[in-house]
């Protein structure tokens, strides 16, 4: 009898009803008849094992992962986990593309996992052959070993796993000669989408995963180092925030101290780039900048609560933190996303000053009540007059803000308003400024009143002249506004 063309290996653990599926999937392929199944029976319980012998299909048995490899009679391993199966074919696709690349390594699409993932993106360029995972970097996280088909002796020389994840899964893609990466869809997972990885399945396992990758990159080429480091940080990144909610101090620290020793085998300016990469993907906010910074330098206390009070810096008109870090971590101090509204004016100071109060949202900024900032300036018109902000109210990533400005200053008609950001360095930009309340916030004095308004192209300030006769007009056309149903101000 002819020997197998593919072993394909089906963990029985927690099968359930799932295992007929897979095994119905793999005889709908058109080359069943070289096809080699085996079940390996580590952890099964009693329901698996009966439901096997009800099926009655010829098949093999195994201990463990590693002894159905040793005992495969394919030249080629595939090893479907458990809720995954087969589409019609697919199994077959990986086939002929190993035999007609001689490829140590095949890859095909996957339906069923979650949207958006980088390794998707890689198998979008179409069928291509690669000599090495720093051609395609976003497949190292190449999801689960279900829409892969390795060569038998590549997955016995390494000794790896299949059903370890990642880690295993990487050794065999680093040791292959030649990988096939192909848009073809081969399985689909019937899985229900689980939690975030990190929650269920624990931070620090997954933190002894990223460490087994990142051994990897000794001996490397620096490209395949960049690659598997991007999986790293992307990883760690992503699991850090859940590290700060659900490790107590001790293991934070652990968390922390163990990142920063992976995220060391890099220079700092590539695994910046890394880094703000993997932020941008997120559509990251400066506290996952400062938190990306206190994982790469072990800084518990940063990853568990990222702000901070520094100063600001406007490098190329963007606005970022001016720490001794910006020039290493670059766009990862970027003050984003930095929301500022202007939204009250008063009187103050007996009549003789306009107070303007606003308010900034800005995470991972902490500004200190009561102070006076210096880099941040209200300006009215075209620099007609200028004061710093005081901070009349802040919280970790929030702060209200007012300023006064004199009354007698203010030109007639309408000036623009603007919230500038000024440094140490003298350099400026201009921070958008909305309006709430518009119309509403109004503020008299004697002579004069001035109205906050929104405009095309942000806020401003409408002042006008008051006395006995513009009074009486303004009355007589609030009166026939309200008689004809409308109400202006």
């Amino acid at each position: 009898m002819a020997k197998p063309e593919v072993s394909v290996i089906l963990p029985m653990r927690d099968a359930g009803g799932w295992l007929r599926d897979a095994l119905d999937s793999i005889d709908a392929q058109r080359f069943r008849h070289r096809v080699e199944v085996i079940l390996v029976e580590e952890g099964s319980g009693g329901e698996s094992a009966d439901e096997v012998r009800v099926l009655g299909k010829p098949m093999r048995r195994a201990e463990t992962v590693a002894a159905a490899v040793a005992g495969a009679q394919g030249r080629h391993v595939a090893f479907l986990d458990t809720g995954d199966v087969y589409v019609p074919g697919g199994l077959d696709g990986l086939m002929e593309l190993a035999a007609r690349h001689d490829a140590d390594v095949v890859v095909g699409d996957m339906v069923g996992t979650a949207p958006g993932c980088a390794w998707r993106k890689e198998l979008a360029l179409g069928e291509r052959v690669i000599g090495s995972v720093a051609e395609a970097p976003d497949i190292v996280c190449g999801g689960p070993a279900s829409n892969k088909l390795f060569a038998r002796e590549l997955v016995a020389t390494t000794r790896a796993d299949l059903s370890s994840g990642v880690p295993a899964l990487l050794a065999l893609m680093l040791d292959a000669r030649s990988l096939v990466l192909s848009d073809q869809v081969c399985c689909r997972s019937a899985r229900e989408q689980s939690a975030p990885q990190g929650e269920g399945h624990g931070v620090m396992a997954l933190l002894a995963d990223a460490e087994q990758v990142a051994g990897h990159c000794e001996g490397r080429p620096p490209a395949v180092r960049r690659a598997l480091m991007r999986w790293v940080g992307a990883t760690q990144l992503r699991h850090a925030e859940t590290a700060a909610t659900s490790l107590d101090d001790a293991g934070l620290a652990d968390f922390a101290h163990r990142t920063s020793i992976m995220f060391k085998e890099i220079s700092p300016p590539v695994m910046t780039e890394i880094l703000t990469e993997v932020l941008a993907r997120r559509g990251a906010r400066l506290d996952d900048g400062l938190r990306a910074i206190g994982t790469c330098r072990g800084e518990p206390e940063t990853i568990r609560r990222p702000v901070s009070r520094g100063r600001l810096r406007v490098l190329a008109g963007r606005v970022y933190l001016d720490l001794p870090d910006l020039e290493t971590f670059g766009d990862l101090l970027r003050v984003q996303p930095l929301t500022a509204v202007v939204c009250r004016v008063r009187t103050a100071g007996h009549a003789t000053l306009l107070r303007v109060g606003g308010q900034v949202l800005a995470p991972g900024f902490l500004a200190t009540q009561g102070e006076v900032r210096t880099d941040l300036l209200l300006e009215v018109g075209d620099a007609v007059c200028r004061r710093d902000v005081q901070v009349t109210r802040a919280k970790p990533g929030f702060f209200s803000w007012s300023c006064d400005l004199p009354q007698r200053a203010l030109p007639y008609g309408e000036a623009g308003l603007r919230l500038v950001a000024r440094d140490r360095f003298g350099a400026e930009t201009a921070l958008p400024l909305s309006v709430i309340r518009d119309d509403r916030a109004v503020a008299d004095f004697d002579g004069r009143r001035v109205r906050l308004r929104a405009t095309p192209e942000g806020a401003g300030l409408v002042t006008t002249r008051t006395g006995p006769l513009r009074c009486a007009v303004t009355r007589a056309r609030v009166l026939g506004a309200a008689m004809r149903g409308t109400v202006h101000r």
